[in-house]
């Protein structure tokens, strides 16, 4: 379904922040004088994943504009995410003190979030043409209310005018 989708990305992207933050602290994988080149970046990009694909997760797609900038986000995070995941390779060539364990869980992540977006991306559109057809099919139902009232009323002005 697609709210798993939408939460499944959002939740894989904490947990990836988390694990980032978690890993980059740690002195054994990165040592204090890596911490201004690589370690920041790495955090920065984490948080900002995290952020910008939370924030599309929040605005929900009832309108043209409001899918616009849901997607927006989407695509800011996922700019952030690829750029994360480059970062990510470059400290793991640099620090070969990072056990693979590690870096395999994070991988992992980074993994299921790619095969997760485009999914959670589209559907964005899906939600909004839905609540499209809900919005017209409550006109028609308007509509015809209207009209049936007016012709219940036309019904009684003519047995009003028969009687008389």
């Amino acid at each position: 379904s697609q709210q798993t989708d939408k939460s499944d990305v959002c939740y894989l992207a904490t947990q990836l922040e988390l694990k980032v933050i978690r890993m980059v602290m740690n002195e054994k994988y990165f040592p204090k004088r890596a911490r201004f080149v690589i370690s920041n970046r790495l955090v920065d990009l984490a948080m900002d994943v995290s952020e910008k694909f939370d924030g599309a997760n929040a605005i929900f797609p009832s309108s043209e504009k409001y899918l616009s900038d849901r997607e927006e986000l989407q695509v800011l995070g996922k700019s952030s995410f690829v750029s994360l995941k480059k970062q990510l390779n470059v400290a793991y060539q640099l620090f070969p003190n990072i056990p693979s364990g590690v870096m395999g869980e994070v991988f992992d992540l980074t993994s299921s979030i790619d095969s997760k977006y485009n999914n959670w991306f589209k559907s964005g559109r899906k939600v909004l043409k839905r609540e499209l057809l809900k919005k017209e099919s409550k006109k028609k139902k308007e509509n015809v209310d209207v009209e049936s009232e007016e012709s219940k009323e036309k019904s009684e002005l003519e047995n009003t005018l028969e009687r008389n």
